[in-house]
């Protein structure tokens, strides 16, 4: 959680939720040895609540990041699985309580939801959905026990803007047919990562830095489809919210896309032209003149659109003419 008070106060102008990522990934909370220490997730906790913001709990076990050594221990001594299948072994603690649990899909005493992500933007087999129909079918083995449980699945949407047609038809495809199969398993479904790049048309990723107005546009209109096709597809039931994974674009020096425009905000905080596609995306309204407030002056911490989305290079509104102007997300005229 950002500690400066321009970053503290754009997140709780804009948001009601916050999610747990690398916070609640077991490297965070188990050390090498085993021994569990959950002093990471109360101070995120602790400063989410303190911010008037509910949090999210993202993921326990990983891929990576995790205690190798540990956890290799405690099947060390066990006959490997039919089908040279792997053992997985998830440990967690219930921070509440102090006490240390094994981690059980059955034990909704402490899994009040259990959610696999199912798909990854990034993986080669995703425009076929190939992870999402196995992991339908694993579920079908784990609750053939009519005792395990699973709530919900998740998908890891970190995707990108193609301007080659043909790509973009087939990744647009591919979320069609992904929200349908998720859909049809009558769980919950979670977009519990959703960000956002840019590949040209030789193929190549744009850095933020080279983005032209229109291609931000673009990936406007793809959020904006995005959000469409969730709400359209899932029913109302089973829909258990979006996650925008990076709220600003990320750095060059970042370990996530670095250098990549996967934000709706950039990195001083302007609201960049996919915070409209978002908004129109969940319903709301950006044109139109309701709701106009009087004069008033901008400070240099925000932004001045046009009606037309057009950033302008004035601090304040005495700079400009008269007319109707979107300061700090609000109509102003003057």
């Amino acid at each position: 959680m950002p500690e400066d008070t321009l970053a503290q106060n754009f997140i709780n102008s804009n948001f009601t939720e916050t999610v747990a990522g690398n916070a609640m990934k077991m490297s965070s909370c188990v050390n090498s040895n085993g021994t569990m220490n959950f002093t990471t997730v109360k101070n995120y906790v602790n400063t989410a609540t303190q911010a008037g913001l509910s949090v999210y709990g993202h993921t326990l076990a990983w891929h990576s990041q995790q205690a190798n050594g540990w956890l290799r221990k405690l099947i060390a001594d066990k006959p490997s699985p039919d089908g040279g299948e792997e053992y997985v072994v998830i440990a967690s603690k219930d921070y509440r309580t102090q006490q240390s649990v094994g981690w059980k899909a059955s034990e909704t005493e402490y899994a009040y939801q259990l959610t696999f992500d199912a798909t990854n933007g990034l993986k080669s087999d995703w425009d076929q959905n190939k992870k999402l129909k196995s992991l339908i079918n694993w579920i079908k083995k784990w609750e053939a026990d009519g005792v395990t449980k699973i709530d919900g699945i998740g998908t890891q949407m970190h995707i990108s803007y193609y301007e080659n047609s043909g790509t973009q038809t087939s990744k647009k495809n591919a979320i069609t047919m992904m929200f349908k199969l998720m859909a049809a398993t009558g769980r919950y479904v979670r977009v519990s990562e959703l960000d956002m790049g840019y590949v040209d048309s030789r193929g190549n990723n744009v850095a933020t830095a080279n983005m032209t107005e229109t291609q931000h546009k673009r990936m406007a209109d793809f959020y904006e489809w995005i959000i469409k096709e969730y709400f359209r597809l899932v029913p109302p039931a089973q829909q258990w919210g979006i996650c925008q994974w990076c709220p600003t674009d990320s750095p060059a020096n970042s370990g996530w896309r670095a250098n990549t425009p996967v934000g709706i905000w950039d990195l001083n905080y302007y609201r960049k032209h996919v915070y409209a596609g978002f908004v129109r995306g969940l319903g709301g309204v950006l044109n139109g003149i309701e709701g106009v407030a009087a004069d008033a002056a901008a400070s240099t911490l925000h932004s001045i659109y046009t009606l037309s989305g057009t950033r302008l290079p004035a601090t304040s509104l005495g700079e400009l003419p008269r007319g109707i102007y979107i300061v700090d997300g609000r109509k102003v005229a003057k």
